[in-house]
């Protein structure tokens, strides 16, 4: 019985490890992506939808939107997975608040990275096309 809780222990922390770490490559790409994006001279020139418009048009824009919005998900997910196959014991207990510390820390800084202008872009483009369709139908 202790050997189940040991192999069990073991595959939660691989499972945190190559998250934490996944999640941490992420952001320091998104900062180096978010850095040369907001440096383009037609970035900066931009503003409103327009601005929008352009970084959509950017190399790597969606890849890196989808990437984002996936890893949100999945560390979602993880959380949910972590939760809800445990087994509540003293150190289990223990042991998940610090997993879920660490997660809640990481996905933190994630949104607040991909935030802007990753997103608030992408929500832009999308108040934009619904608004459009709006006033098509009126």
């Amino acid at each position: 019985m202790n050997d189940r809780k040991s192999v069990e222990h073991d595959k939660f922390f691989w499972s945190e490890v190559c998250v934490s770490v996944v999640t941490i490559i992420f952001i320091a790409v998104l900062i180096i992506y978010k850095r040369w994006l907001v440096a383009l001279p037609s970035v900066t020139k931009a503003q409103g939808l327009m601005r929008a418009v352009t970084i959509a048009q950017q190399k790597g824009y969606w890849a890196v939107l989808i990437l984002g919005i996936l890893l949100i998900i999945g560390m979602i997910g993880f959380c949910y997975y972590l939760f809800k196959n445990r087994s509540y014991s003293q150190n289990s207990i223990t042991v998940l608040a610090t997993y879920f510390i660490i997660n809640a820390v990481l996905f933190v800084v994630l949104v607040l990275v991909f935030w802007d202008p990753i997103f608030t872009t992408f929500c832009t483009l999308i108040g934009a096309s619904l608004a459009v369709l709006y006033t098509m139908e009126s």
